[in-house]
């Protein structure tokens, strides 16, 4: 006679392992970065609040994040041609984010407070052969990172504060709206991407990697 409790047992452990050898296939924390203004409105509501992707022909929704070690060796070196200039993905993330004369924040989440089920990488490089407009598992990281893609992660849906800690804040001494409505030749010149990313994460566990990547740039 077949044991369904002993079945039921046997794939539950196989659930549960399955679920442990995912995690160390990811990051242990990623890192969301916004303005100080939007992170007192997130601990009003009590989540950070998931948003379309700013790229029209993506398929993806979500909380964008990024992990440290990726971050620091390709989102500071890699990028698209702009004006005849390297417009890095780090310069990027700190320009959305400079919408107003607020400072900018970082935060801190743990993966292992994330569901696997929902969380999502994708390859940064649009025209890229790899990049998915619906994005890929995160537990698949790997594949792009093995062939040194900048990548970003995606958590399809809120997640709620308490499950995340503020680490760093700084001044950006940049507003994106005022430039916009003043153009010059050498506006983006005034945001200074390695002294922000430095006060950003100064007196952190995480300091010494930043102040590492930013020499290279």
């Amino acid at each position: 006679m077949v044991n369904i409790t002993k079945i039921a047992n046997n794939l539950t452990n196989c659930q549960a392992a399955g679920t442990q050898l995912g995690r160390r296939n990811l990051p242990r924390y990623l890192y969301h970065v916004t303005t100080e203004n939007n992170y007192q409105q997130m601990l009003k509501d009590g989540y950070i609040k998931g948003h379309h992707d700013l790229n029209s022909s993506s398929h993806l929704s979500g909380v964008f994040m990024f992990d440290l070690n990726n971050f620091s060796k390709r989102w500071t070196t890699m990028g698209i041609e702009w004006m005849g200039k390297l417009f890095t993905f780090a310069r990027g993330l700190i320009m959305q984010d400079a919408k107003d004369d607020s400072n900018i924040v970082v935060l801190k989440i743990p993966t292992r407070t994330l569901s696997q089920r929902k969380l999502k990488c994708r390859n940064q490089l649009t025209d890229s052969e790899t990049h998915n407009t619906y994005g890929d598992f995160a537990t698949n990281q790997k594949h792009y990172t093995r062939k040194k893609n900048a990548i970003e992660y995606i958590n399809e849906g809120n997640i709620p504060i308490q499950n995340v800690t503020k680490i760093g804040e700084a001044d950006m001494g940049f507003n994106l709206r005022k430039i916009i409505e003043n153009p010059t030749e050498n506006s983006l010149d005034k945001l200074d991407v390695k002294k922000i990313l430095q006060n950003l994460f100064k007196n952190t566990p995480e300091e010494k990697c930043i102040n590492i990547a930013t020499k290279e740039t």
